[in-house]
C-alpha cells in the first residue's frame, strides 16, 4: 500500500520526555547570578517548565550553606537574574529536574547570533487544537495534522507531536500546560532574516494562533538556524500562554482551510503601517473579553472592541463621521454608532430569538443587539438607583452577543471571506461553520 506522502514531521530540537508535564532541559553548565552591584557564578541546570510560572527556571548544584550566593540574593530587591556563561545553542539531552524548587527564573534572556542572518526558527507550541491539515510521516505512522500557514511575507509549518493525544489529555485533565506542537518560520521568498524580523513573526503568530484558539497561545524556546543548518540563535523569553481550558473558538480545527484563509487575510492587515494597531487592539480586546468570569467585565471589554473598530470605520477610514460628530454622545450614542458599522459590514444586528430571554425586565425594549448590549454595560460602568437586575443567563446571552459581533468586526476588518464558528449557535459540534454574513 502506498503510504499517504513522504513528507517526515517537524522534530523538536528539544529533548522531550514522556510526560507532557516535565521540565524541558534547556542548559547545563556555568550559571552567572546577577546581583545589584556583583555577580557569582555557579554550576547547574536551565529548564523550561511550566510551574511555578511559565519560564526559563536555573537549579544550582549546590544552592545549600552556599552563604554568597544567600548574602547576594538578600542584597536584591527583586530575584536576582541570572544567564549562562557558556553556549545556550548545545541543548542537552537525558538531564532531569533533580530539585523540586528552582533556585531562580531567567527573564528575557536572547542568546546573540555571530551574524544576524536566520534562514528558519523552530520553536515549541503549547495547549494547541488538534486541526486535521496535510499528511505528515512519523516513521512508519501518518497522520493528517499539518498546519501550513502562508502569506505575503511569512511561512509557518506547525506539525503535532506524535503523543498529542497524550499530550492534550494531560494538559485538559489538569487545566495546565504541554507542548503539543513543534513549529518552523521561514521567509514566504525563501529568504534570510535577522532576528528582529524573528521576533516579530512570532507576535504576529501568536496574535494570531491566539485569536483562532480563543485564548493565548505562543511559539515558546525557539531556535533559529542558519544557511548550513547550525543553531546560531536561541530566546528563552516569557510571553503569554493560557492554561487549557474550555473556550469559543471561530477557526474550526476540522477545517484546516479556515487557519489557511483567516492567516492570509490577517498577516495582510497586521503589515499595514495604518491597520496594525488597531487589528492588534482589536485581537486583545476580543481575547480578553472571551474569559467570560465576570460576565460583566467580559461584556465592557467586548464593546469596548466594538468602538474601536466602529471609530476605525466611521471617522478614520471611512470620513463618515468627524471626531466632534463620533464624540458627541447625544447625537451618537455607542448603539448607534455600532449599529452603524455592523450594518455597513452586512452583519445583524438583530437579537437572535434563540438568546431572547429578557421577558420581564427594561431590556425587553431594545430595539436591537447593540441597543441590548451598550444598556446593560451602562448598568455596570454608570450604575442608578433602581436599575433592574440581571440574571447570569441574561448576562451571559448579551455577552455571546457582543462576542459575535466584536468577531464578525475583526473578520470584516481583515477582509475574511471564509466559514467560521458562531457564538451565537447552540451546535458546537466539530466541523459545524458558517459563512460569513456578508458572503451569503
Amino acid at each position: 500500500m502506498r503510504p499517504p506522502t513522504n513528507e517526515e514531521a517537524l522534530r523538536p530540537l528539544h529533548e522531550l520526555t514522556g510526560n507532557p508535564q516535565d521540565p524541558v532541559a534547556l542548559y547545563r553548565g556555568p550559571i552567572r547570578i546577577q546581583g545589584k552591584d556583583k555577580a557569582l557564578v555557579r554550576e547547574g541546570s536551565i529548564f523550561w517548565d511550566w510551574s511555578p510560572t511559565p519560564g526559563a527556571h536555573y537549579y544550582l548544584d549546590e544552592a545549600n550553606d552556599d552563604f554568597p550566593l544567600l548574602d547576594l540574593q538578600l542584597s536584591c530587591d527583586d530575584p536576582p537574574n541570572a544567564v549562562p556563561v557558556d553556549s545556550p545553542l548545545d541543548i542537552p539531552t537525558e538531564i532531569s529536574v533533580q530539585q523540586a524548587e528552582p533556585d531562580g527564573i531567567i527573564t528575557d534572556y536572547e542568546a546573540e547570533p555571530p551574524s544576524n542572518n536566520l534562514k528558519e526558527v523552530h520553536f515549541l507550541l503549547p495547549n494547541f487544537h488538534d486541526v486535521i491539515g496535510e499528511w505528515v510521516s512519523f516513521g512508519t505512522s501518518y497522520r493528517r495534522g499539518r498546519l501550513h500557514l502562508t502569506g505575503k511575507r511569512w511561512s509557518f509549518i506547525i506539525d503535532p507531536l506524535e503523543d498529542l493525544k497524550n499530550r492534550k489529555a494531560s494538559a485538559k485533565r489538569s487545566s495546565s500546560y504541554a507542548f503539543t506542537h513543534v513549529g518552523k518560520i521561514i521567509r514566504s521568498d525563501n529568504s534570510l532574516f535577522t532576528v528582529d524580523e524573528a521576533n516579530d513573526a512570532a507576535i504576529l503568530l501568536r496574535h494570531f494562533l491566539s485569536f483562532c484558539t480563543g485564548r493565548w497561545v505562543s511559539p515558546t524556546i525557539p531556535v533559529g538556524l542558519d544557511e548550513s543548518g547550525h543553531k546560531v540563535w536561541a530566546s528563552w523569553k516569557s510571553f503569554r500562554s493560557d492554561p487549557w481550558k474550555g473556550c469559543h473558538q471561530f477557526a474550526d480545527p476540522s477545517w484546516a482551510s479556515i487557519f489557511i484563509e483567516a492567516y492570509a487575510a490577517y498577516e495582510d492587515v497586521w503589515l499595514r503601517q495604518e491597520r496594525h494597531r488597531p487589528l492588534f487592539m482589536a485581537t486583545n480586546y476580543y481575547l480578553g473579553a472571551n474569559k467570560p468570569n465576570p460576565l460583566e467585565t467580559a461584556l465592557s471589554v467586548s464593546q469596548s472592541g466594538l468602538e474601536l473598530l466602529s471609530w476605525m470605520d466611521l471617522v478614520e477610514e471611512g470620513k463618515l463621521l468627524s471626531e466632534k460628530d463620533y464624540n458627541n454622545s447625544n447625537k451618537w450614542p455607542a448603539h448607534k454608532k455600532i449599529t452603524k458599522f455592523l450594518t455597513r459590514q452586512k452583519i445583524p444586528t438583530q437579537i437572535p430569538s434563540h438568546i431572547s430571554n429578557f421577558s420581564g425586565t427594561k431590556p425587553k425594549g431594545k430595539k436591537n443587539g447593540p441597543e441590548l448590549i451598550t444598556y446593560m454595560r451602562n448598568r455596570v460602568i454608570h450604575p442608578k438607583k433602581g436599575d433592574p437586575k440581571f440574571t447570569t443567563d441574561q448576562w451571559y446571552s448579551a455577552w455571546r452577543l457582543s462576542q459575535e459581533y466584536l468577531l464578525l468586526g475583526i473578520l470584516s476588518y481583515i477582509g475574511y471571506l471564509g466559514a467560521y464558528r458562531s457564538f451565537t449557535d447552540d451546535n458546537k459540534c466539530l466541523g459545524h461553520v458558517a459563512k460569513v454574513p456578508w458572503k451569503r
